[in-house]
């Protein structure tokens, strides 16, 4: 419980991983192995205090005499109601987004001396690198926290991970954002079947744009993706309507990276939408149709 993060050690990753570890078991502990992650427990655990109030950025964390205050962005007419949400143990009422902020800055607790009074970062960043190794490793431990490794392999167990609709199921369950079950596929080995990916997406009121993305090990290699990048660069049919149309599920074909003539198949699932909401992520998802078995060009 007394761990704490160096950045600049040659052991950070394996630190963080440990301590991803030592997290999920905590999470694991105050959740009974059930989703939701209770969120007042952990942070309790980390002395830490959480205030909801008008912030210029999503959250912030501020060392006291007595541990932290982890400051969250809200309205202020949300202020009182969250807060009580919060100590009551019902924070998986709470917004996605601000379960995800206080999660993230729980994690950040983990680069302080807690022996210390007021808590102090022995090993604070000092370059941009090292910060964004930081906020990268933070936002590992948030998604352990509120997604458990355990608990995404007792989903699949029983679930189809392709199928949006299960998917959303689970973020809900979670009580997380569709890129936390996302990111917590692409980060647990052997969850997503080995020839399927699935990602978060959400409308920039032109067209849907990837948030998240994740593949299992025979697709890493065969696709190319970046967040922000078009749904349709990534899924090239013309038929495919997510939007409550009759094609929200198709198959689209494209050739290999390393053999232009080789021709594989995939089909396409998007989880159902009439409207899109520009505050809202969405799930899509491919799988191999066609193992070990792909076309070539001129055969016919």
């Amino acid at each position: 419980m007394m761990m704490m993060l160096d950045l600049a050690s040659k052991k950070f990753e394996a630190d963080v991983a440990r301590l991803l570890e030592m997290v999920e078991s905590r999470a694991l502990f105050h959740s009974k192995k059930l989703a939701p992650t209770p969120l007042n427990p952990l942070a309790h655990e980390r002395s830490a205090n959480v205030r909801f109030m008008p912030l210029p950025v999503p959250g912030c964390l501020c060392s006291t005499s007595s541990g932290f205050d982890i400051f969250v962005q809200t309205h202020v007419k949300d202020s009182k109601g969250f807060s009580e949400k919060f100590v009551s143990g019902n924070d998986n009422q709470l917004p996605v987004r601000h379960r995800f902020t206080i999660a993230h800055e729980i994690a950040h607790t983990y680069f302080y001396d807690l022996s210390k009074q007021p808590p102090s970062m022995q090993f604070p960043p000092n370059a941009d690198k090292e910060l964004r190794r930081m906020e990268k490793a933070c936002d590992a431990i948030a998604n352990r926290m509120l997604l458990p490794k355990l608990i995404l392999e007792d989903f699949v167990k029983k679930n189809d991970p392709t199928d949006p609709n299960r998917l959303r199921e689970l973020a809900g369950k979670s009580a997380v954002s569709p890129q936390v079950v996302v990111s917590a596929f692409g980060s647990s080995t052997g969850c997503l079947p080995h020839n399927s990916g699935i990602a978060s997406v959400a409308h920039d009121g032109t067209c849907y744009r990837i948030t998240s993305f994740a593949f299992g090990a025979l697709l890493k290699t065969r696709f190319t993706l970046a967040k922000g990048q078009k749904l349709s660069e990534w899924i090239g049919s013309q038929d495919f309507m997510p939007n409550g149309g009759t094609q929200s599920q198709v198959t689209f074909r494209r050739t290999a990276k390393t053999d232009k003539r080789t021709i594989y198949s995939f089909v396409a699932n998007f989880e159902p939408v009439t409207i899109p909401s520009p505050r809202v992520n969405y799930f899509v998802s491919i799988s191999q149709s066609e193992i070990n078995q792909p076309d070539l060009l001129g055969q016919s």
